[in-house]
């Protein structure tokens, strides 16, 4: 399965051209997966950074990242 997660002011609208079979479009806000299994994450802007976290909390291995920048620490 593929979770796509749009940028800050983005909708999860943005990833439309991927929708079929396999793939969920998640809001930022909202229904965030908690399990990984073989799923892959691909995260735009803010997005990638709910995905780059995701993957650190839940053992999330495949990421696709987009303009993401995991912070300044």
């Amino acid at each position: 399965m593929i979770r796509a997660f749009h940028g800050f002011l983005g909708s999860p609208r943005d990833f439309e051209f991927l929708k079929g079979d396999g793939v969920v479009l998640h809001d930022l806000y909202q229904d965030l997966p908690a399990t990984a299994g073989e799923d892959m994450l691909i995260g735009y802007s803010m997005g990638g950074r709910v995905a780059m976290e995701l993957a650190k909390k839940n053992g999330f291995k495949k990421l696709i990242l987009i303009n993401a920048h995991p912070g300044l620490s």
